[in-house]
């Protein structure tokens, strides 16, 4: 599950064990939000799952931003010092900011 996900991103397929059957990770990762909605309604973080719903929506993952900066600049470097920049000072789809 985990070589999918990280060689075909969002249109990998994962096995579930206890039945073997086999899903897109996509469709299972919106199953899987939308049996959260109950538990996050109660914990108020349901802005959260409506964010990581519509990021999975865009079929953008971080590897398509880090592969369009190496594109943009021809530099290992300059995409680690994006990449560092966008988790040390990212603002969360519901305009909170992630750093400390």
């Amino acid at each position: 599950n985990r070589f999918q996900a990280c060689r075909f991103g969002f249109d990998g397929v994962v096995v579930n064990p206890g039945t073997a059957g086999q899903t897109l990770l996509l469709e299972d990762l919106l199953a899987t939000l939308g049996e959260l909605q109950d538990a996050a309604e109660a914990l108020g973080v349901k802005p959260w799952l409506k964010a990581l719903r519509e990021k999975a929506l865009t079929r953008k993952t971080d590897s398509h931003t880090l592969r369009d900066i190496y594109r943009e600049t021809g530099s290992l470097a300059e995409v680690a010092h994006r990449q560092s920049m966008m988790w040390m000072y990212a603002e969360s789809l519901t305009g909170a900011t992630l750093a400390a």
